[in-house]
């Protein structure tokens, strides 16, 4: 049957992921009975001995296991099966709590069976109260693990005892007055930056990224991610910024710089001091590679201040088609909300006004003037 078919490759899938990451065996809340297909079972009881040894779960140690134990689990075909079906690793937690949902659907079929079966010839109130009492055992196990709220406390109170008295407790934001405001940007915090077309979004988050990183270069980390303006464009802006220097003019530095060395001396202190700082560009506007991006950076600094800048909310593209750009919009805030929540690091968000704000006397621009603004308004942590 085709939900069963589905079921298989959502097996394969998270074989994969956990072949890719070891890190992954920490989130999993799945056990062999999840996986119905006899050679993902076999394969997913292979793979949790040799984590449960502390060994390597990959190609190499799989495929040094003994033939009988490979051949149960149909061997390296198999094992590159698991990889094709895994290209990326962002929906591990979705493809989980889905298999999750499924098996607990098939466990209740059974039960419904096994009830049905003891009620042909009699009805019985022991029957009915053991079949309810296994619905309500189901559907706990269909609930997602989480601590205590006397646990949430404890290791509350242990982070802020580890909080540095002196310092800021964010990502540093470039600006004196704003940090003592902000206290830096906020792991906690969906940031949203919103103005009309021209007035300077884009340099104000590309001044606070390199700014931040000149600040604190070690404990730093900033990435830009420019889904309008190619990469050049914005190297060009940073350089501009870090060696005043005219930003039109680096269109062509040979053509406008000609033989003035004051120009090409600024150029070559700019290019130098942006060389050393911990700052990334990436043009990435899918919602979907944007979360692997923000993912895989975190994971690979994780002692880092990390701060994310999208430009712009606009140009994120979704797999998803909507009806209009208000639920468009709505899709891609609560994605970056979520994605902040799970990586814990500060996203900043450039966002549109609409026209509406040019009408008014003092120009003033208030939550309401973004475009396409409720969902931005409920979602968002500072705009």
């Amino acid at each position: 049957m085709e939900k069963y078919q589905r079921y298989a490759e959502n097996e394969l899938y998270v074989l994969g992921c956990l072949m890719k990451d070891n890190a992954l065996f920490e989130e999993l809340r799945l056990t062999a009975k999840h996986f119905i297909h006899v050679q993902h079972n076999q394969l997913f009881q292979a793979m949790m001995e040799l984590w449960q040894e502390e060994k390597p779960v990959n190609d190499m140690s799989l495929s040094q296991l003994s033939e009988k134990r490979m051949k149960a689990f149909g061997g390296v075909g198999k094992i590159y099966e698991c990889h094709r079906q895994a290209p990326t690793l962002h929906n591990f937690s979705f493809i989980q709590q889905k298999m999750i949902e499924f098996m607990a659907v098939e466990d209740m079929l059974f039960d419904i069976q096994e009830f049905q079966q003891r009620t042909v010839d009699r009805h019985a109130l022991k029957d009915l109260n053991e079949f309810v009492t296994k619905v309500n055992q189901i559907q706990i196990t269909t609930v997602q693990p989480q601590l205590s709220f006397q646990n949430q406390l404890q290791q509350r109170v242990e982070e802020h005892s580890n909080m540095q008295a002196s310092g800021l407790s964010g990502a540093h934001t470039g600006y004196t007055n704003l940090n003592q405001f902000t206290d830096g940007w906020q792991a906690t915090d969906l940031i949203v930056v919103a103005a009309r077309p021209s007035v300077g979004k884009t340099a104000f988050t590309l001044d606070s990224i390199r700014k931040g990183a000149k600040a604190d270069p070690k404990q730093y980390r900033g990435t830009f991610f420019s889904c309008e303006m190619i990469a050049s464009k914005v190297i060009d802006r940073w350089i501009a910024a870090e060696g005043r220097l005219p930003v039109n003019e680096l269109s062509n530095p040979n053509k406008f710089f000609g033989n003035d060395d004051k120009k090409w001396m600024k150029y070559q202190q700019a290019t130098g001091e942006l060389a050393n700082l911990p700052i990334n560009i990436r043009e990435e506007k899918h919602i979907h590679e944007i979360r692997a991006v923000i993912w895989k950076t975190v994971k690979d600094h994780p002692e880092k201040k990390h701060l994310f800048v999208i430009d712009h909310l606009g140009h994120i593209k979704t797999d998803e088609t909507f009806a209009n750009n208000h639920l468009k919009f709505t899709h891609i805030i609560n994605e970056l909300k979520d994605i902040q929540k799970t990586v814990k690091q500060p996203i900043v968000l450039i966002a549109q006004l609409n026209r509406a704000v040019e009408g008014k006397m003092d120009k003033r621009p208030c939550m309401a003037d973004i475009r396409e603004s409720g969902s931005i308004e409920e979602v968002a942590d500072v705009i």
